[in-house]
């Protein structure tokens, strides 16, 4: 599908990560070298599986080869790529927003993660209480905090976001 399109453009596609290289190293006369190109196909991945969560060679594109490891690496790389400023603002943005009862969920949630306690949370109300919101706004600590952090949903509207099976 896009493979043609990669062959006749992937110079122009790894210009970046090309240039870096050269900033890297100034004192070296680089040439664009498969490594490169490799390179290049894993970020592009890395977006693509952040994006529409697919993988190169669904767009029939060339899978660059990786060390076990490095699939691991993709996933961690995704589950920690935030800006920190942008979650700092939506911290202090949101916290005061919070209902009681989302402060008193909120404040167990984070008091379970301070003890260094890991593990499934299960949230349930009605419609209209702020569940969603509240997932967010954790999840955003959670991440400001340097830490990973997964919400999934089983069911309602909210299962539109990210369905529990998917996810795990």
């Amino acid at each position: 599908m896009f493979s043609s399109l990669w062959e006749k453009s992937k110079d122009r596609f790894s210009g970046d990560n090309f240039h870096q290289k050269q900033r890297e190293n100034p004192d070296k006369d680089l040439q664009y070298v498969p490594q490169i190109y490799k390179e290049t196909l894993i970020l592009l991945e890395y977006k693509c599986l952040s994006i529409c969560g697919k993988a190169l060679n669904q767009f029939g594109l060339p899978v660059p080869t990786r060390q076990a490891h490095n699939i691991l690496d993709r996933d961690l790389l995704r589950a920690t790529n935030y800006d920190i400023n942008i979650l700092q603002h939506m911290v202090e943005t949101n916290k005061p927003r919070q209902t009681q009862d989302q402060r008193t969920a909120y404040e167990a949630v984070m008091n379970l993660i301070a003890e260094g306690n890991r593990g499934i949370l299960f949230l349930d109300a009605p419609g209209g209480t702020g569940k969603t919101f509240l997932k967010n706004f954790i999840n955003v600590e959670i991440r400001f905090k340097r830490h990973i952090a997964l919400a999934v949903v089983s069911s309602g509207i909210a299962s539109t976001h990210r369905i529990a099976h998917s996810a795990l």
